[in-house]
């Protein structure tokens, strides 16, 4: 879903660009080439034929209930591969761009209290397999190149390419609205972070890297909301009425925990890049226009 944002902005930039996935196939005419990135042989050896200067390091295992029992595939991806690029990174002089989560943050129950922004210099504390998963992914990078990477935490993407919850709600209501079906739709109401729109992350990362950045910057939208306001504003926006009640996670019953709360501060991204982080509205104003527009089209 990231990548979809990035890749466009790259190519406008003149970058020559080898595109890499676990299984080859094609995007926009460009072929994509194998490489696991689970396998340090093959990451070594594909980052080696195409002599990299810069990595995007957009893979992740992001299936957060699935990762409760494929765990060793979840660490795999998220963990060992940064690792495996970012030792690649410091050898070869190349610069690493790697994306991490708020999720490294959900097992911290001061946060749900406190609820204020959380800066990058606050020692993390995951919830569930992914976000464990993630953090061993940052571990390796900051212990293989630190000097080489930009580690970037976001949270609650969407985004025009994925699976993501805004095409998700946007689907059920108007299928409830093709249907004649007024009965409410439940929403957790009681974990609470930033929406961030995937084509602003995508402008954010590759200004991170034009300005040489290093260490770690939190990137997400302003705002604070909880998943039944966001899918409240989707129907706002989407002029469906109908009702979006709040339900606790705890009805829910998903697999895996999720962060009670993961605002993240991104005052230190804002005075790097010198611009301020957009409204979480914003951002889904223009994913709901671009689905309106294809629609269209």
């Amino acid at each position: 879903m990231l990548a979809a944002d990035v890749l466009p902005l790259l190519q406008n930039k003149g970058a020559k660009l080898t595109l890499l996935d676990r299984n080859a196939s094609e995007r926009g005419g460009m072929p994509i080439l194998p490489c696991d990135v689970t396998q340090e042989h093959q990451v070594a050896a594909a980052l080696s034929a195409c002599s990299a200067k810069l990595i995007f390091n957009l893979s992740a295992f992001t299936a957060v209930d699935a990762a409760e029992k494929e765990y060793s595939m979840a660490f795999a991806v998220n963990g060992m591969g940064p690792g495996f690029l970012a030792k690649w990174a410091a050898a070869n002089g190349a610069q690493l761009v790697h994306i991490s989560t708020d999720y490294v943050f959900g097992g911290d129950k001061e946060l749900a209290i406190a609820r204020r922004p959380i800066a990058e210099t606050r020692p993390t504390t995951p919830c569930g397999v992914y976000g464990e998963s993630k953090r061993m992914g940052e571990e390796l990078v900051l212990a293989h190149a630190p000097a080489n990477s930009v580690i970037v935490r976001t949270s609650w993407l969407h985004g025009l390419a994925g699976p993501n919850f805004v095409d998700t709600i946007r689907r059920v209501l108007h299928d409830k609205l093709k249907n004649a079906d007024h009965a409410p739709l439940k929403v957790v109401n009681d974990q609470f972070g930033s929406p961030t729109w995937c084509t602003w992350l995508a402008e954010v990362l590759v200004g991170l890297v034009e300005k040489d950045a290093r260490g770690i910057f939190h990137a997400s939208s302003r705002g604070n909301i909880s998943w039944q306001e966001f899918a409240q504003a989707i129907a706002e926006i989407e002029k469906i009425d109908i009702p979006v009640l709040p339900q606790s996670s705890m009805e829910l019953n998903r697999p895996a925990p999720r962060p009670p709360y993961s605002t993240l501060d991104v005052s230190k991204l804002e005075s790097f890049l010198g611009i301020p982080c957009p409204s979480w509205k914003i951002g889904l104003e223009a994913h709901l226009r671009r689905r309106r527009e294809e629609m269209h089209a």
